[in-house]
Parts: structure tokens; C-alpha cells; sequence
């Protein structure tokens, strides 16, 4: 298929200087209502970060690039957004939370393959320690990945018992747990998995 052509028309005329610099040429605003919520994704950042859910109510595409972020009337920092459709839902990243704290830890140990076996067993255990030195509780969403093996001779299953209560990993690995934190509180969560791979497998994470 033949690229498509997008032809936007600045809402009012503009004066482009010839020093070989980019200029910008305002198209157009929008309003659109946002989905605001708290993600920590420790494994990336040890930090909890603020996003928006919104739907692009403009009538033409937004194109990929920077985004400049403005909050409370002041600029607070960049981002940067995909092409976006008419009436697509798209997020915006705000950046950390100032009144949340997150520091994660994780510790491997060696596990008992049984009498008979000659499997090598790696138990993980990861800790995330979490605080609010905020005055009113916020509510998060953690997500946590534990390896998803394509190998038959290396089995990774989550521990319920070593995790915390209803935790559970979907087909990619991926393991959300929802959490309030409350004024001035702290938390810890607690993710636990276990390996087992055949003596001959070589290149494991763990």
C-alpha cells in the first residue's frame, strides 16, 4: 500500500525565518477529559510515575513526536506520543510522584531440586519498600514482570507463598497488584518465582 498523505493547515498565517532552524505553526487545539493514575514499574525505574488515559479529540492526527507538559499552569517537563488517530486513546507520561518512595530489592537463592533430580533450582525473591510522606493516601497500580520461558526444559512458576496475596502473572508475565498507600504510611510487597531448568541448559538469567 502507498503511504498515505496528512495535510495540515496552520490556524493562522505564519512567518518561517530562513536560518535553517525548526519553527513551529500552531494547527489547532482540543479539550479532551483524563484518566489520572499512579504506576510503578520498579523493575524500569525505582520511582512511582503519574499518567493520563485521554481520548485525541482534535479532527486531524497527532503526529509522533515531543510533547511539552504543562501542570497547574507551569511547564513541568517533556514527553513524547506515537501517531495518533481521531478519537484514539492515548497516554501521557507526567514523571515521578514527589510524596512516593520506592526502593526494590532482590535476592536469588538456590533451591532444592529433590533426591532424584538433576534439575538446578533458583528461588528469587523480590521486595518492593514503598512510602507516602504525603498528607492524604494515594492509590498505585506495581507491575512486576517475572521471565517467561519458550523452553521445555526450563519451567519459571510464581510462588504464591513467598508473594503477595492474590498476585498472579498473565501469559506474558506481567504480575499488576493494586495498592493504597496511606498518609505518612509505608508498604512492602513481596513477589517470589521459581526456576527450574535441566542441568545441560547454559545462558540462564538467574
Amino acid at each position: 500500500l502507498a503511504p498515505s498523505t496528512q495535510r495540515l493547515v496552520a490556524s493562522a498565517p505564519t512567518t518561517v525565518r530562513s536560518d535553517g532552524r525548526p519553527h513551529r505553526a500552531s494547527i489547532g487545539t482540543f479539550e479532551t477529559a483524563a484518566q489520572l493514575s499512579l504506576r510503578a514499574i520498579p523493575e524500569v525505574i525505582p520511582a512511582i510515575l503519574r499518567r493520563s488515559l485521554q481520548t485525541s479529540t482534535a479532527p486531524y492526527v497527532l503526529l509522533a513526536g515531543p510533547v511539552e507538559l504543562v501542570r497547574n499552569g507551569g511547564f513541568v517537563g517533556r514527553t513524547a506520543i506515537k501517531l495518533v488517530a481521531p478519537g484514539e486513546r492515548f497516554e501521557l507520561g507526567w514523571g515521578p510522584e514527589g510524596a512516593l518512595r520506592l526502593v526494590r530489592e532482590e535476592e536469588i537463592h538456590e533451591g532444592d531440586p529433590g533426591l532424584l533430580s538433576s534439575q538446578r533450582v533458583r528461588i528469587v525473591d523480590r521486595t518492593l519498600r514503598l512510602s507516602n510522606l504525603g498528607p492524604r493516601p494515594l492509590s498505585l497500580e506495581i507491575l512486576e514482570r517475572i521471565p517467561v520461558s519458550e523452553l521445555e526444559k526450563v519451567k519459571i512458576t510464581l510462588d504464591p507463598k513467598r508473594s503477595q496475596k492474590g498476585a498472579s502473572a498473565d501469559e506474558d508475565g506481567m504480575v499488576r497488584l493494586p495498592l493504597t498507600l496511606e498518609a505518612r504510611g509505608t508498604a512492602t510487597v513481596k513477589l517470589g518465582f521459581e526456576l527450574r531448568a535441566a542441568s545441560d541448559v547454559t545462558g540462564l538469567p538467574f
